[in-house]
């Protein structure tokens, strides 16, 4: 519509204006209220999203996406009592939905509280339970720089389930050397299981990453400068972790040329 048009040639004061006159016509208009969130602050004028937005969830206290733009309203505001009361509202109306714990923890995370997003984290994680937010404590504390925290994550996450095992390579990736054997020690902690019948006895040296390299026996190699080029593949940066699944009492199934140390 003619809203869209305006705000595409950066006229905002004009689309807010027709954005407003849409939500007149239908106080609850997601797009309205997204288009007005957009034109809203490059203007610097977030605050007066607040009264319409609230005004929507009193007919709709179960919408997400609402409840989403008055969260990250009160962090651009740097509001952030008024955003952890907002959220507490979302999951008193809502008490089943792991969105509101996602949209507060990366609301929080946009001012740079990372650890108090990893904690809103973690509470829905323990209230909820499942899996709905391990990938999201996983990239969390990665944002955060708590990489062993990371590794956990992503190493239950991709229990639950293996598609997740990409993600979990390109965010490992990144660890920086202080934190790297924090993250073999949480990649390898027990119970793991071999996909085949002992473990592997072939390791890249590191000389040539990403490309088979001498084989040494035993697997675990001496250095620890050469222990993470190995090792950085297992079980999830290299492909191995695609064929992890769970067994019955939760441990891992490796198979078996993906795990070197």
């Amino acid at each position: 519509g003619q809203a869209f048009d305006l705000e595409r040639q950066g006229r905002f004061v004009e689309a807010g204006e027709r954005f407003r006159a849409a939500l007149d016509a239908d106080p609850t208009s997601v797009p309205a209220l997204l288009g007005l969130e957009r034109v809203l602050t490059p203007l610097g004028r977030v605050d007066s999203l607040i009264v319409p937005v609230q005004a929507a969830l009193r007919l709709q206290p179960t919408n997400r996406l609402i409840h989403a733009i008055e969260l990250r309203s009160w962090a651009v505001l740097g509001r952030l009592d008024s955003l952890r009361a907002a959220a507490r509202r979302w999951i008193a109306a809502d008490s089943t939905s792991a969105d509101v714990y996602r949209e507060w923890a990366y609301a929080v995370a946009q001012r740079g509280s990372f650890d108090e997003a990893q904690h809103v984290l973690e509470e829905g994680q323990q209230r909820l339970g499942g899996e709905q937010l391990l990938k999201d404590l996983a990239q969390m504390a990665g944002i955060g720089s708590h990489w062993g925290d990371a590794a956990r994550y992503w190493r239950r996450a991709v229990v639950a389930n293996p598609e997740l095992s990409v993600a979990a390579s390109m965010n490992l990736e990144r660890t920086p050397a202080g934190d790297r054997d924090a993250v073999l020690e949480a990649l390898l902690r027990p119970p793991i299981r071999w996909g085949a019948a002992s473990p592997p006895t072939c390791w890249w040296d590191g000389t040539a990453p990403g490309k088979a390299g001498p084989c040494w026996t035993p697997p675990c190699p001496r250095s620890r400068a050469r222990r993470w080029p190995c090792c950085s593949g297992l079980p999830i940066v290299r492909a191995s972790i695609a064929a992890a699944t769970a067994s019955g009492r939760g441990a891992m199934r490796w198979n078996a040329w993906g795990t070197c140390c």
